[in-house]
């Protein structure tokens, strides 16, 4: 384990691409000190494009922006280490995913009409149901777990290790 302080984070060879999204993990409070960073990366499974997004890094405003080229050895941020940081976690935490399915529930949102018994208190001016709202954690969780891809051990994964 990494002992306490910052480290800084390099695009690794694997992880070349292009900048989708980059953001604070919330608007306020503890989460906007910390970004998402979501990269549609070069490598391909089955023709389609994988997604890697990576969560916990220190928020830079401006540091990214949409359809930015990331190459091997590129500075993405810094990350703490082994201390816990302010949300109680440690360290860089790394989603993969085909870019379908990146499109379908990050992008897209699954934003539904109307709103179901008891979420009435979460509606927006427009009525629509605002918790799966675009790049929202909620929309990320929306993602089935079979749509995943486990980044360091699954045999898909460009970043397996052996």
């Amino acid at each position: 384990m990494l002992a306490k302080g910052a480290y800084n984070v390099v695009t690794l060879p694997a992880m070349q691409g292009q900048v989708l999204h980059y953001a604070k993990q919330a608007v306020s409070g503890e989460g906007a000190k910390y970004s998402v960073l979501d990269i549609k990366l070069d490598v391909t499974l089955d023709g389609d494009p994988l997604v890697v997004s990576l969560k916990d890094m220190a928020f830079k405003p401006g540091f990214f922006k949409i359809g930015q080229r990331l190459n091997a050895g590129d500075s993405l941020g810094s990350v703490e280490g082994a201390g816990l940081d302010s949300l109680g976690e440690a360290g860089l935490h790394v989603t993969l995913m085909p870019f379908s399915a990146y499109k379908k529930y990050i992008q897209g949102g699954n934003i539904e009409s109307g709103f179901p018994e008891g979420f009435a208190d979460i509606r927006s001016k427009k009525g629509v149901n605002i918790r799966n709202r675009p790049y929202s954690s909620n929309a990320r969780s929306a993602v089935p777990l079979t749509q995943l891809i486990d980044a360091g051990r699954e045999i898909r994964s460009p970043f397996r290790c052996p």
